[in-house]
C-alpha cells in the first residue's frame, strides 16, 4: 500500500491569484545599513556579549518589551538569534558610527508573500537614550525593508505608555492606524497596543528617492 499524504507540497501548487514579487530585493540582502550617526549591522550568535546579555535582564531596559516574559539566559539568546535566516527574518545590531558600541537590536519579520513586515527594536545601553538612537534605528531598518528587501509596508506595534517609541513613529510620519485596547499586561494593567504604519511609496517621498525604486 502507498503511504498517503494529506499535505501537498506547496511549491508545486499552482494559484489562481499569485501576488506580485517585489519591484526589487533579491538574496543574499546587505549586511550593513549606514545611517547619520549610527549603523546597523547584521547580528550572528557570536556577536552575543554580557553587555547585550546584561540588557535583557536590566528590568528599566526591558521595561516595554515581550522579551520580559521570556527566557533570556545565554542558550536562549544565542537560539533566538539563530533563527533570523536573513531572508525573511533579520536581525541587526545598532552601532554607534562614532566608536562602533554595540547599543541595541532591530529585527524585521517579513511576510514574502504578501510583502510587509513587523518591526522591533532596542536600545539597550541607556547612555544613548533620548539622543535620537531609536528614531534613527527605525528610519535605517525602514529603508533596509523598503530599498533593500523590496518591501511594500511596514508595521510597528508599542503600547500605549510607551511614549518615546509612538513619538518616534509620528515624527518618522508613520501612519496611527489605531489601537487594539486591553491586549498588553504593561505596568500594573493590560494597555492598548497602537499600530503605526509606513507604506513603501510614502517612505520613498520622506527619503526623497523615486517611486521607481520601491514596491508599490
Amino acid at each position: 500500500m502507498s503511504e498517503f499524504n494529506p499535505t501537498p507540497k506547496t511549491e508545486f501548487l499552482p494559484t489562481p491569484d499569485p501576488a506580485p514579487p517585489p519591484r526589487n530585493g533579491q538574496a543574499p540582502y546587505c549586511e550593513l545599513v549606514r545611517g547619520e550617526n549610527f549603523y546597523l549591522k547584521r547580528l550572528l550568535p557570536e556577536d552575543i556579549s554580557d553587555t547585550y546579555l546584561g540588557w535583557l535582564n536590566d528590568a528599566e531596559v526591558i521595561r516595554f518589551l515581550q522579551v520580559r516574559f521570556q527566557s533570556r539566559d545565554r542558550p536562549s539568546v544565542e537560539a533566538f538569534v539563530a533563527g533570523f535566516d536573513h531572508v525573511n527574518k533579520f536581525i541587526f545590531g545598532v552601532f554607534a558610527a562614532e566608536n562602533d558600541d554595540h547599543i541595541g537590536n532591530v529585527t524585521l519579520s517579513a511576510d514574502p508573500v504578501h510583502l510587509f513586515t513587523n518591526m522591533g527594536y532596542l536600545i539597550g545601553n541607556k547612555a544613548y537614550w533620548g539622543t535620537g538612537a531609536g528614531r534613527e534605528t527605525c528610519r535605517m531598518i525602514s529603508d533596509f525593508a523598503f530599498f533593500e528587501r523590496g518591501l511594500r509596508k511596514m508595521i510597528g506595534s508599542t503600547t500605549d505608555n510607551h511614549v518615546a517609541s509612538n513619538i518616534n513613529f509620528d515624527r518618522l510620519g508613520y501612519s496611527c492606524e489605531g489601537k487594539f485596547p486591553n491586549l498588553y499586561w504593561s505596568e500594573g494593567k493590560y494597555r492598548a497596543v497602537v499600530y503605526w504604519s509606513m507604506t513603501a511609496r510614502k517612505w520613498a517621498e520622506i527619503r526623497g528617492r523615486t517611486l521607481e525604486e520601491v514596491t508599490p
